[in-house]
């Protein structure tokens, strides 16, 4: 599949920044479009971009090209670091010159416990053509206690987005209203789920207050069944004004090489949809050992500068902040998993 050029994806950034209300039947089929997820070497940061990356170097140039930009946060001992160290700037191409990503220093590392909150990731959306740049959402988890270690916070800060947010019935809320969805292990607890969603805060979440639409959405998506567990959350949008909203679910795919997000209409007589297909590049080298001031290893580890590749399809390219955000969740959490497995083996 050739690459898509940068003057080309302007029409999707715009289609990204205003996405459609309610499903429209009618609506063109867009192209599936191919991203790459790369690596930024020395960092754990990623981007994803339409071209194919080198094998082991990343340029400047690479990194401009790119549609998106993820920016992670580092986890950090609180205890031994100064409150003021928390925040790091904001996301920066690296400098140009060329990478080398077979120079970063490996060494093993003592097994660490799997519960850990996804870390706090900024994504920043590009206009490859025109060089502008949004912040366009961010990853984060509830909290650090344990029942909460499985869930993710996806808060969206696309203008185009606030025309899903429930209004709240406080007007000193108003200021804190943001589109936000959570995303869960289908199958886990109830109440793990519901604790703490951000309702103090009058924001828009994937539960309900009533306990009966709770008890709906902790359900397997209507008209056809999970057969695994995987994250799911509420769609962006309905099939009309006045209807319940649908899920989107992820499933692995061939052994777990693919993971694909489905979209599952909240009516037995719709088909589900195909959104996104993620595919991963299992790493094959040593586990990083952990910087100082570091709870735990660098979970992005591979000496590739590729670690997979996220394809859009028609249906979610008309959410695509929402998905793309979703789908690098996602994929944090199962890279994180085989760095935790590589650790407990001794990183070899």
């Amino acid at each position: 599949m050739a690459a898509i050029q940068a003057d080309s994806l302007s029409p999707i950034v715009d289609l990204a920044d205003h996405p459609p209300q309610y499903i429209n039947p009618d609506a063109p089929v867009l192209s599936s479009l191919m991203l790459y997820i790369v690596r930024v070497p020395g960092s754990q940061d990623l981007f994803l971009t339409t071209l194919h990356p080198l094998q082991s170097t990343v340029t400047a140039e690479d990194v401009n090209a790119c549609l998106y930009y993820i920016h992670v946060e580092p986890v950090v001992n609180t205890s031994s670091i100064s409150p003021s160290t928390l925040s790091p700037p904001l996301p920066r191409p690296p400098s140009h010159r060329r990478w080398s990503s077979q120079s970063i220093t490996r060494s093993r590392h003592p097994s660490r416990s799997p519960a850990r909150p996804i870390p706090t990731m900024t994504i920043v959306r590009r206009d490859p053509a025109t060089g502008a740049q949004w912040n366009v959402a961010r990853i984060s988890s509830p909290s650090n206690a344990e029942e909460d270690m499985q869930r993710i916070l996806v808060d969206i800060m696309t203008a185009g987005y606030q025309q899903f947010v429930e209004p709240t019935v406080d007007p000193d809320e108003l200021v804190s209203i943001g589109f936000r969805r959570e995303m869960w292990m289908e199958g886990a607890g109830f109440w793990s789920r519901v604790k703490n969603i951000g309702h103090k805060r009058g924001r828009s979440t994937s539960t309900s207050s009533d306990p009966r639409e709770k008890e709906s959405a902790a359900a397997t998506p209507v008209g056809e069944k999970m057969k695994k567990r995987g994250y799911v959350f509420d769609a962006l949008w309905s099939p009309g004004k006045g209807e319940e909203r649908g899920r989107c679910g992820f499933k692995d795919e061939a052994g777990g090489k693919f993971l694909k997000c489905k979209y599952y209409p909240p009516t037995r007589s719709s088909k589900s949809s195909l959104l996104s297909v993620l595919e991963f590049k299992p790493p094959s080298t040593t586990v990083l050992s952990a910087a100082p001031g570091r709870e735990a290893p660098e979970v992005i580890t591979s000496s590739k500068s590729k670690l997979g590749m996220l394809v859009c399809h028609s249906d979610g390219l008309y959410m695509m902040d929402l998905l793309v955000a979703a789908n690098m969740a996602v994929f944090w959490k199962r890279w994180e998993s085989w760095a935790l497995e590589r650790s407990a083996l001794g990183g070899r």
